[in-house]
């Protein structure tokens, strides 16, 4: 065993004689293991001498405490105030410093924003610099929209696509600066009023070079493509259109209608030449692509909607009464359509239904209108009430188309060849081969009601019919007979010419005359009811000679006077006018006004184009 731990385990030994708590307390001071190690070094005697020499060390001590303390105490109280002082600034010292450490993170972060709001004042000082350095090229960027606008409001649309074009090369490379948002924002802003210029030019009345050039604008603006484009362009300029059409006066049909035609027949032709010139639909190689041969239907499908309103228009408008002008507008609807051949848009065969129709309606109207006027007279008609008419007799042409004269001796037979002659006038010159039929039908309908009308007073009234209003019934018949209808006739070869009929059909003249019944009245079946009540041919005691065949030379007209009188005998039908307004309110067409009592030839005025436009409408139907 060394040394230090012998002296160790000896001064646990003198500790455990020590009392417990002074062990507790001196067991790790270096001062008192010193201190034991000198008694342990001592010998006897002067250990036994310790104890007084430490009270003597111990009084001496507190002398000289006392005496320090009573020659020092200013300082121990200053020393006791400086102690307290810095005790306080030592708590004030750790609360701050305590502060601090709390504070130390936000101000941390501070310094972190502030550094880098310094950097990004950095970074806009330079960008100023920079700004100011090219002041002169951005503030021609700041100007694009300003000079857009000005382009736009002054009608420079090539500067302003040049402008719009420059732009939106900018907008590609520089899609991410807020400048070039801003900028592109405004300048498509303008654009678009561009836009809205160029479409309202095209509601204008504008030619065909500034056609050409707002629609190369179009294109250039690349807005539509070529479909779009296309139904773009056909919408303004019919949008122009219909204004044109709806600023036309609608008071008076006939005028309305020739002014519609007139305007359609120049607008819609510059409009379709102004397409055509602009799309080119006719080029071979382009329609072989199959969007090429739908961009063609664009205009086709046009213009057969507007064909197809022009005709719903024409149907409204003649309709109604044109005053006996229908073949006016007749001549004015073939021009129109003439003119619409000449860019292979020929709808002439279109109209031809719509004439007809609305002919035929017209003149199934009048005949009805002159069948309903004739029972109404017959109904209150007295034979005795016969006027001799003593025009001399000689032989005229067969083809004239002065009506009998010998009709005036009965003023209802003179009445109602005068409104056939008035229907056939107002037919004339718009009835085609495809009406003949419906004509003569008409007719011939008409002819047997009077026919029945005859039949009906025979049988009523033949008993009491005095010998003289026999001798005028049977004279009645014989006019009706071998006079009016047989004139009829006539007329309707006037209105349907064998050699038309023969061209339509395709037969000879020769081949033509078997057929009795074409084109013509059916007179032996049309008076086969009269032949059972009408006395037998050359009946001497009538002495009348029936006959349903035309004569050749039997009362016609002497003079030039006579040619021209009216058939009209006002001594005769005056008696029945008061009749004719009430009929005239009864019948289906109450406008219609009784006319000239003359099938009207074709050597009058405008006798060239009324031939020229029948044979036309033969040709087309």
């Amino acid at each position: 065993m060394s040394s230090e731990e012998h002296n160790i385990a000896d001064y646990e030994e003198v500790l455990r004689v020590l009392p417990e708590s002074f062990r507790e307390t001196w067991k790790d001071n270096t001062d008192v293991l010193v201190y034991l190690a000198e008694l342990g070094s001592l010998g006897l005697q002067r250990l036994s001498k310790e104890p007084d020499k430490l009270s003597e060390e111990r009084i001496s001590i507190l002398e000289q405490t006392q005496d320090l303390a009573f020659h020092n105490y200013k300082t121990f109280i200053q020393a006791a105030e400086c102690s307290h002082k810095i005790f306080q600034d030592f708590n004030k010292i750790e609360f701050r410093l305590n502060s601090l450490v709390d504070n130390l993170p936000v101000f941390k972060e501070k310094c972190s924003e502030f550094g880098k709001e310094a950097q990004r004042i950095n970074a806009r000082w330079r960008q100023a610099s920079s700004t100011l350095a090219k002041h002169p090229q951005l503030l021609e960027f700041l100007e694009m929209p300003q000079l857009m606008d000005t382009y736009v409001r002054n009608g420079y649309y090539d500067e302003a696509l040049e402008l719009s074009a420059y732009v939106k090369r900018l907008e590609k490379k520089h899609i991410d600066i807020p400048l070039i948002k801003s900028i592109v924002q405004d300048v498509q802003a303008s654009t678009n009023v561009m836009l809205s210029h160029l479409l309202i030019k095209l509601r204008t009345n504008i030619q065909l070079p500034d056609c050409l050039k707002v629609v190369g604008y179009l294109r250039r603006m690349d807005v539509f493509n070529d479909s779009e484009l296309r139904i773009k362009f056909l919408q303004a300029r019919d949008a122009w259109f219909q204004k044109v059409i709806n600023d036309i006066d609608k008071s008076d049909a006939y005028e309305h209608v020739i002014k519609v035609i007139e305007s359609s027949r120049i607008h819609l032709f510059d409009i379709t030449t102004q397409y055509r010139a602009i799309f080119s639909d006719d080029d071979p190689l382009l329609l072989v692509r199959e969007d090429a041969k739908n961009n063609c239907a664009i205009f086709h499908s046009w213009i057969i909607w507007k064909i197809s309103w022009f005709l719903e228009v024409l149907k409204k408008d003649i309709s109604a009464d044109l005053g006996g002008r229908i073949d006016s507008v007749l001549a004015q609807c073939m021009y129109f359509g003439l003119s619409f051949s000449r860019v292979n848009i020929d709808f002439r065969p279109l109209l031809i239904p719509v004439f007809q129709n609305i002919a035929l309606k017209k003149f199934c109207s009048s005949v009805e209108r002159a069948t309903f006027k004739f029972e109404k007279i017959m109904d209150a008609f007295a034979f005795t009430m016969y006027t001799n008419t003593t025009i001399l007799i000689t032989s005229l042409s067969q083809d004239s188309l002065q009506p009998p004269a010998v009709l005036l001796d009965f003023y209802p037979l003179a009445q109602y060849c005068n409104d056939i002659l008035g229907a056939l006038n107002e037919i004339k010159l718009c009835c085609s081969f495809a009406m003949s039929n419906d004509v003569i039908t008409s007719l011939f309908n008409s002819l047997n009601r009077l026919v029945s009308v005859l039949v009906t007073i025979h049988s009523k009234r033949s008993r009491r019919m005095s010998e003289l209003e026999i001798e005028n019934f049977y004279k009645f018949c014989f006019l009706l007979s071998s006079d009016l209808v047989p004139h009829l006739n006539k007329c309707l070869s006037i209105i349907f010419p064998p050699e038309a009929v023969c061209a339509t059909l395709g037969i000879t003249p020769l081949e033509f005359k078997k057929y009795e019944h074409v084109c013509k009245l059916n007179t032996s079946m049309l008076f086969e009811p009269l032949q059972s009540i009408l006395p037998s041919k050359d009946d001497d005691d009538v002495g009348l000679t029936f006959s349903v065949e035309n004569k050749d030379a039997e009362k016609q007209i002497l003079d030039e006077e006579n040619k021209n009188v009216p058939l009209n005998d006002e001594s005769e039908l005056h008696k029945a006018s008061d009749l004719d307004k009430s009929i005239s309110n009864e019948t289906e067409n109450p406008n219609l006004e009784v006319q000239n009592n003359t099938l009207k030839p074709d050597n009058e005025s405008n006798s060239n184009q009324n031939a020229e436009q029948t044979e036309q409408m033969q040709e087309v139907s």
